[in-house]
């Protein structure tokens, strides 16, 4: 993407980079090179006019080595674990929602026969 902020900034990105390191949060040079390109290529005025970078920011995002999401039950104790979730989250969120419920209701279907109460920690 490329958009301009209220304070008439140009952002560009994100990226999806893959890597190893789940700590490295370094600034590529040449992926900040190939936004650069970019941005100049989408906004020809920028080709002909000075600017500075304000700022390069790197998060990493809590994916798993599968591209899917992950769903995990597990009956004792109850618990499901739901991971993977990626930037198409948000958008899938309320299936994402609507898929992990189908999950816990029998399992808590059959805490309650068992006369337990569910924990919340």
């Amino acid at each position: 993407f490329v958009f301009s902020t209220i304070y008439n900034q140009i952002v560009v990105g994100p990226t999806a980079v893959e890597q190893e390191s789940k700590t490295d949060t370094t600034i590529d040079p040449v992926v900040a090179d190939e936004l650069d390109a970019y941005a100049r290529r989408i906004l020809p005025a920028l080709k002909t006019h000075e600017y500075k970078c304000v700022g390069e920011y790197v998060g990493i995002r809590p994916g798993t080595n599968q591209r899917d999401y992950q769903f995990h039950v597990h009956a004792q104790p109850p618990w499901l674990s739901v991971a993977g979730i990626r930037s198409t989250g948000l958008t899938a969120s309320l299936g994402i929602g609507q898929h992990a419920m189908h999950l816990l209701l029998p399992l808590l279907a059959s805490v309650k026969r068992q006369g337990q109460s569910p924990s919340t920690t």
